[in-house]
């Protein structure tokens, strides 16, 4: 069985696409209401409304979707189900065989099925939540393997 991919996202960085897009959606409504009023081309405006709606909904394109910035985290594992947690409110990051649990200060504890996840992925995601967390990393497999200097048990 093949294993899957986490798509990341940071959140605080404004991108030459994004900024792309959102001029473009603007220059369809623009001129579907001025230039293209009761022309054949008026159907451009239809472009103005898709990119947008097409740009915020990627978080639903991805089976496995990270986004964060300094402050928070959205994890997302299967298809609907998403969790927003900030960054000051987690405790602890344990990393079992099949399971990564995120434990808050507040006693409530997210368990995450990564069974089929590639570990390089479940390694970067270990090392931006121990990067922008004062959380405690525990990892409780007996072969614990990592890839990159993040987490490691030396």
């Amino acid at each position: 069985m093949s294993l899957k991919a986490i798509h990341f996202e940071q959140m605080n960085r404004l991108s030459f696409i994004r900024l792309s897009l959102i001029a473009f959606a603007v220059a369809c409504f623009i001129l579907s209401h001025t230039l293209f009023e009761d022309s054949p081309y008026e159907n451009i405006r239809i472009l103005g409304f898709i990119i947008p709606i097409m740009y915020l909904g990627r978080r639903f394109w991805f089976k496995n979707y990270i986004r964060w910035n300094k402050n928070m985290i959205i994890l997302k594992f299967h298809y609907f189900s998403d969790h927003s947690l900030k960054f000051t409110d987690i405790y602890s990051l344990q990393r079992l065989e099949n399971q990564l649990k995120i434990k808050l200060s507040s006693g409530k504890v997210y368990s995450f099925n990564i069974e089929n996840i590639r570990p390089k992925d479940i390694s970067k995601l270990n090392k931006i939540i121990i990067k922008y967390s004062n959380a405690g990393f525990y990892d409780y497999r007996e072969n614990a393997y990592y890839e990159g200097e993040c987490c490691s048990n030396t």
